[in-house]
């Protein structure tokens, strides 16, 4: 399902098929001087493949890609805030 879509982007909801390019950039980001500032992420393919299932069972987690390829570039991750009781 595509939640939204501009001129270069498309931002749907993750998929089981997505582990792969998850975890493309997770290693990439976790190989960054940025991850020392960051909870690392897991970088086995099992991990990364449980991760992406996790991910694709919610409504809080969205793949960026890019239109004219379906690239997958990115994710978007939602947290909405809980009402106290």
């Amino acid at each position: 399902m595509t939640l939204l879509e501009t001129e270069r982007l498309i931002i749907r909801n993750f998929g089981t098929g997505d582990s792969e390019a998850l975890h493309e950039m997770i290693c990439q980001y976790e190989s960054s001087e940025l991850a020392a500032y960051d909870q690392q992420w897991p970088t086995s393919p099992e991990e990364i493949k449980g991760v992406t299932e996790w991910f694709a069972a919610g409504d809080s987690y969205f793949a960026v890609c890019l239109k004219d390829t379906g690239r997958f570039i990115g994710f978007v991750a939602l947290n909405p805030e809980q009402k106290g009781s």
